[in-house]
């Protein structure tokens, strides 16, 4: 879907992410007078660009049966609800025994999204899952207010926010998230869970992108449990 949050994200990070040497691309613009079936190939090779990308934050062991893929964004309200609902049994039921492995990409819902995500990105990778629980868990205390107020709650100072919001590269990242997964999941609402396993030597998954609840996804685990091949 070609919305104007795209628009956005293809203009600021283009602009930025050209200028740093580590993410430079080669320049896939037509040249003049290219014949139209140029000009296709051209569009389809484009249409295939995997953007670099803010990184995953993955939990548990590299050995679990299933892969919990889960594309929430920081100012999502229902997701903030399913987090709290569901966080602790997650933990306790299935990534410390090794059953699950999760791995959370963000998904801007908007530009406040990305924002708000820029000044947890800003923090050394290690403390991303403490931030971000604690940001869902206090997000009644934050959303709607200036960036400030998130970095207030989660011990970042004003100056540090600064920063982050002027980071044009790190948004950039951040925005690239929900550009790629367009492109290869369909996302109807956050939260989208995409769950992978293997089950007689076959690679399989299953995609949930309508509501559900913490008690019904823990029941389709311990049904794909039953099945999946151990590591």
């Amino acid at each position: 879907m070609m919305t104007k949050f795209k628009y956005a994200f293809l203009f600021i990070f283009l602009l930025n992410i050209t200028s740093c040497p580590a993410f430079a691309m080669e320049s896939t613009l037509p040249s003049e007078g290219s014949e139209n079936k140029e000009n296709a190939a051209q569009a389809a090779e484009e249409d295939n660009i995997v953007y670099p990308e803010l990184n995953d934050i993955v939990i548990g062991s590299d050995k679990a049966p299933i892969i919990l893929v889960e594309y929430s964004s920081i100012n999502c309200t229902h997701c903030a609800r399913f987090r709290h609902k569901s966080i602790k049994d997650l933990k306790e039921r299935y990534i410390t025994p090794g059953k699950v492995r999760t791995v959370y990409k963000h998904f801007p819902l908007d530009y406040s999204a990305v924002e708000y995500m820029s000044i947890v990105a800003q923090q050394p990778q290690e403390k991303w899952p403490e931030l971000l629980e604690k940001a869902y868990e206090r997000q009644n205390d934050w959303l709607g207010h200036p960036v400030e107020k998130l970095g207030e709650i989660l011990g970042i100072s004003a100056e540090d926010c600064k920063k982050a919001l002027a980071c044009d590269e790190t948004k950039g990242l951040i925005m690239a998230k929900r550009f790629n997964a367009e492109k290869v999941v369909d996302i109807q609402a956050t939260p989208t869970f995409h769950i992978f396993y293997t089950e007689k030597g076959v690679k399989k998954s299953l995609l949930i992108n309508e509501g559900i609840t913490p008690e019904d996804l823990f029941k389709k685990l311990d049904e794909l449990l039953e099945k999946a091949d151990r590591v």
